[in-house]
């Protein structure tokens, strides 16, 4: 599938509400390392639904695992679950 139609103008994904939110997820992504999944590491198969529902889901064949610490992360296909330490608010 080709990404480039699921992006904005201002080059963000659109199942993000803004510009603003993608920076925030990047921001933070550079310390968990969300994988070659990118922020589909870090949907929810709710959230996806809706996306796809309003044809904002890039990756609609994303699956989601609950890791061994018990988290969510979401798959694309052909990607490898991440291998990534949670943090615990």
């Amino acid at each position: 599938m080709n990404t480039v139609l699921f992006l904005r103008r201002g080059g963000f994904p659109l199942c993000f509400s803004s510009a603003a939110q993608y920076r925030i997820w990047k921001a933070s992504a550079q310390r968990v390392k969300p994988g070659d999944s990118k922020y589909c590491a870090d949907c929810t198969s709710e959230y996806q639904s809706e996306m796809i529902r309003q044809r904002r889901c890039a990756y609609p064949g994303t699956t989601f695992h609950v890791t061994a610490d018990g988290f969510l992360d979401g798959v694309r296909p052909g990607c490898r679950l991440p291998n990534r330490k949670k943090e615990v608010a």
